[in-house]
This record gives C-alpha cells, sequence and structure tokens, in this order.
C-alpha cells in the first residue's frame, strides 16, 4: 500500500507543507469542503450514522442513569434529574426525557436509598462497556474514512476506547454537577445584588459558551483517539469539530421546529411517536459527527495536495500500528525490489 506522507514525499515536498491551518490557502478549503461532500456519499457516511444511532442507544440510557447517580452523591436527587432532563431538552432530546416511563427509572433510581453507591460499581461497568461500544463504531466508521486498516490489538484498543467513555461520564457529571450548583449561586448573588432576574438570565446565556468548550474538548480527544493514523499534533480545536458542533446545533434546532410545528410521529406512531423522533435526532447528531470526520480527513489530503502531489493515495496520514496485511504488502514490496537489485548486479554493464 502506498502512503503519500510527510515522510513518503520528497524534500522540497515537505518543506511547503502547511504547518498551521492559517497557512492553507482559499483553493485548499474549498477543494477540502467540495471533497469532504463527496467522500460523505462515497465513504457510506450514512450508513455509519445509522451503526452509531444503534450503539448510542444501547449507550445512552445506562450512561444516563450513571451520571445523574454520581450527581446525586453531592446534591439532592429530584434536583438532579430536574437539572439532567431539563438540559436533555434545551439540546434536542426532549422527546425522549419527556416520557414519563424513562424519567420514572432516573428518578427511582436516585431516590432509592444507596442507589448511586450500587451503579458505582456494577452500574458503571455496564455503562462503560456500552459506551464503548459506540466508541469503537466510531473508531471503524475514522478508519474507513481515513482509508486505513485497523492494527491496534484488542488489548490496546478496548482500553483506551472505555477510557475515552470514561472521561466523557466524568465530564458530563462534572458539567451537570456545576449546573446543579451554579443554580443557588447564581440566586444568591443576585439577590445580593438586588438583580436576581438579570443574574438569572445572563446565566443561562452565558452557561452555553462552556458547554460548547466541554463539547468541543470531547470531540477532539475522540477524533485523535479514534482513527489509526500518526496526526500531525493535537488540537484542542478542529475545524472538523468546530463543523460538527455548529452541523449538530443546526440540526437539533431545526428538527426542534419541524417536530413542532409540521412532524406528526404522535399521530403516525402513536406512543412511538417520541422514540421515533429521538431517533431521527439522534441519527442527524451522528451524521454530523461523520461530516467533522471527513472534514478533518480531507483537510490532511489538502495539505499534501498544497505542497505538490496532486492525487495522494490513501491513506494520507501513516497508521498508528500497520495492520498483518499492511505489512504482508511491505515485505513483499521490499522483497520485490531486493530482487530487481539482485537481477540488476547480475545483468552485463550496457
Amino acid at each position: 500500500m502506498t502512503v503519500t506522507t510527510p515522510q513518503a514525499v520528497g524534500g522540497r515536498t515537505r518543506s511547503r507543507l502547511p504547518r498551521r491551518m492559517r497557512q492553507l490557502n482559499w483553493r485548499t478549503w474549498r477543494g477540502v469542503l467540495v471533497r469532504s461532500g463527496k467522500g460523505f456519499v462515497t465513504d457510506n457516511c450514512a450508513d455509519w450514522a445509522a451503526a452509531l444511532t444503534y450503539y448510542g442507544v444501547l449507550a445512552l440510557f445506562p450512561s444516563t442513569i450513571v451520571v445523574v447517580a454520581l450527581v446525586g452523591l453531592v446534591s439532592d436527587g429530584p434536583r438532579t434529574v430536574d437539572t439532567v432532563i431539563d438540559l436533555a431538552r434545551e439540546i434536542g432530546a426532549g422527546s425522549v426525557v419527556g416520557n414519563d416511563a424513562f424519567v420514572g427509572v432516573v428518578r427511582n433510581v436516585v431516590e432509592q436509598q444507596g442507589s448511586a453507591k450500587v451503579l458505582l460499581s456494577f452500574g458503571l461497568l455496564g455503562a462503560l462497556w456500552s459506551a464503548s461500544g459506540f466508541i469503537g463504531a466510531f473508531t471503524r466508521a475514522s478508519n474507513a474514512i481515513y482509508g486505513v486498516r485497523e492494527g491496534r490489538p484488542f488489548y490496546r484498543l478496548r482500553p483506551l476506547q472505555i477510557g475515552m467513555a470514561a472521561v466523557t461520564i466524568v465530564l458530563l457529571a462534572v458539567v451537570a454537577t456545576g449546573l446543579i450548583v451554579s443554580g443557588p449561586v447564581t440566586d444568591a448573588v443576585g439577590d445580593l445584588l438586588h438583580a436576581g432576574a438579570v443574574a438569572r438570565t445572563t446565566w443561562s446565556v452565558a452557561k452555553w459558551p462552556l458547554l460548547a468548550v466541554v463539547a468541543m474538548t470531547l470531540l477532539s480527544l475522540l477524533f485523535w483517539i479514534a482513527p489509526n493514523v500518526r496526526q500531525p499534533r493535537f488540537r484542542w480545536l478542529t475545524p472538523g469539530g468546530a463543523l460538527a458542533l455548529v452541523a449538530w446545533v443546526l440540526a437539533s434546532f431545526g428538527f426542534g421546529l419541524y417536530v413542532a410545528n409540521f412532524g406528526s410521529y404522535d399521530v403516525t406512531y402513536g406512543s412511538l411517536g417520541a422514540v421515533i423522533a429521538f431517533l431521527v435526532w439522534l441519527y442527524l447528531s451522528n451524521c454530523a459527527l461523520m461530516l467533522g470526520v471527513q472534514v478533518n480527513a480531507e483537510l490532511q489530503r489538502g495539505r499534501v495536495m498544497q505542497a505538490g502531489v496532486e492525487e495522494p493515495d490513501d491513506p494520507v496520514l501513516p497508521p498508528r500500528a500497520p495492520a498483518d496485511e499492511d505489512k504482508t504488502d511491505t515485505d513483499k514490496t521490499a522483497a520485490d525490489k531486493t530482487d530487481a537489485d539482485k537481477t540488476a548486479d547480475r545483468l552485463p554493464p550496457g
């Protein structure tokens, strides 16, 4: 397999490789956007988004219950449930959190004595395993987009995915705790300054940039860890991550307007309408994720093309751990080259 990378191209081409995003010219950015749109179709990103939706459903409910239980250790149980449900409703999952059965299960978890401690053992392990399944599917999708085979062994890859799942759950728990604690603090500061309504309004607006920073951090970590490629360096803010976040916000807002004004899921599906609407929203969210990965992959291709390589082969970036098939191909190529050199040595001088 041919790998067109900064290490594989010539010295003059290496020196021209853009090292920063601002060094990319407008033609490169235009090519990145065009190829990302085409790649979204040719790499079957819509199908990968459907697979991620399945794994997301398996991971969402146990993870949500564990997050609520973790936050319940340091705050009032009913208030914890209300805060998490309100946050989920605001980001677009109102169709499922409004379901009485789901809300009832979550409330029972935090209201029962000792439930949180039990979940910290067995429930947390189950949530980590199911969430790591989603990250595993995302890893396979990312490898397909980057055009690289998975070469990392299971005993290295699975702990990495579980660790990423743990970071996600902990960050969500920290965010939920902060939102719960910030409510009384905001009220106290507002009362002290005789500006309670203004303080609450200010915080209701200011919390969204903070949530965006947390979401961007998770996306950057996920986009860095998942694909089996050696990326130039880690970035806290990537164009693909920013585009995925913006696309997700727009998709959530647009779909929310559609369901509220034009959708007829309740009429068509009856009591299953909320579930169907939630699945569609989750699918759109995963499509935004796939689009972000596609943009990041095409950015690496754009860097090489701007340096002078017209049609770089996949994968553009070298793999972190070559797959067995790649090692076999490399060994065969080296052996063929050695045989050719030996044959050339035996030929009489021309």
